[in-house]
């Protein structure tokens, strides 16, 4: 099943211009079915954060890099480290790899050609959104 048809998408009404930084990244996680509301396992919001701080710079990150990093982050909040582990951070890049958001190069991991994620987005909605259309076409006419 592709990736689009197992994400739950959400709509949360229109953002608070308030609402910056890692609590919009949550946001958007939630609306994109990263993160269950009230999950507790919000890891996917600080590794999507760090990678769109990284695509703001044209950097690539490693994957132990990125722990690192979240790590980092995590600490400086004061959030539990609960779910940092290594191959739930792997876990997680691949998550965002099979949803088309990111790409590895030479072991590292980036948003797209450093595209914006929403550039990015809107890439992978229209042409999924193309085949689903095109594919229930197919089945309505055979009726």
């Amino acid at each position: 099943m592709e990736t689009l048809l197992k994400m739950n998408l959400s709509s949360f009404g229109s953002i608070d211009s308030s609402i910056k930084g890692r609590d919009l990244v949550e946001v958007i996680c939630k609306s994109l079915g990263l993160l269950q509301e009230k999950s507790k396992r919000d890891v996917v919001v600080d590794v999507f954060y760090i990678l769109n701080k990284f695509k703001k710079e044209n950097l690539a990150i490693s994957s132990v890099d990125l722990r690192e990093e979240v790590i980092s982050l995590r600490k400086s909040l004061g959030l539990d480290l609960k779910g940092t582990a290594p191959s739930n951070i792997r876990r997680i890049l691949k998550e965002l790899m099979d949803f088309g958001f990111i790409e590895r190069k030479s072991s590292k991991y980036m948003f797209k050609g450093f595209e914006d994620p929403s550039v990015i987005f809107k890439e992978i909605i229209d042409l999924k959104l193309k085949k689903i259309i095109s594919r229930n076409v197919s089945y309505l006419s055979k009726l």
